[in-house]
């Protein structure tokens, strides 16, 4: 998964914390990463 969290990132995806209403247990969250990508114009 290195590679796939390198092509996020290099596609300027940043790792965030895990998102309101995951379907991921919250226990299980720890083994996840969660990334989000900002578009132009939002803050």
């Amino acid at each position: 998964m290195r590679g796939a969290h390198r092509l996020y990132e290099s596609c300027g995806f940043t790792e965030r914390p895990p998102y309101d209403g995951s379907e991921i247990p919250a226990d299980l969250q720890h083994l996840w990463r969660f990334y989000e990508l900002r578009l132009r114009g939002e803050p």
